[in-house]
């Protein structure tokens, strides 16, 4: 079997690579293509500034809205800092392998949410979630990117598998 790096698969992924920016067309679709990072402070403290904005009370331990109003007095504050990107490090990447008969996959990648990772394959592919076996593997560090709003890494990847009918490894 040729290694990894073998000269064949070596050309044999440029070409597929040419081919793909010739016949697939990108877009830029996703919210972080349109995100406005001084836009979104801007947003944010807004948001914080409004005292009728919706909250969720994870935790809560008296009347503080009722406290506040009776005080005698109230310090506001407002502190900002730079928008800093919490991206990982390493590319978002799965190895997907679909059963040739197309009822089952097994799928190996890093995901902060594994639950919708099988619910994820199981859809792209309609198939019963228990057909569906999860590698969950270690990852660097998602900061949210590998969260449930971001599985068309892993989808990219078990459709391509499906459609060659071998693994595949997506990067």
């Amino acid at each position: 079997m040729a290694s990894a790096l073998s000269p064949t698969r070596r050309w044999a992924a440029f070409t597929a690579r040419r081919t793909i920016e010739r016949d697939v067309v990108w877009t830029r679709d996703g919210k972080a293509w349109s995100f406005d990072s001084e836009q979104g402070l801007q947003n944010f403290a807004a948001s914080a500034r409004d005292p009728n904005a919706k909250a969720t009370d994870w935790f809560k331990l008296g009347d503080v809205r009722g406290e506040i109003a009776k005080a005698a007095s109230t310090v506001e504050a407002e502190y900002l800092c730079d928008y800093a990107y919490h991206a990982q490090m390493e590319p978002l990447n799965t190895v997907a392998a679909v059963a040739a008969s197309g009822d089952a996959a097994e799928v190996w990648c890093g995901t902060q949410s594994q639950t919708i990772a099988l619910e994820a394959t199981a859809d792209a592919l309609k198939l019963d979630r228990s057909k569906v076996k999860l590698h969950d593997m270690l990852l660097g560090g998602g900061f949210g990117r590998r969260g449930p709003r971001d599985m068309d890494y892993l989808v990219d990847a078990v459709l391509l598998s499906k459609a060659v009918a071998k693994p595949v490894k997506s990067m």
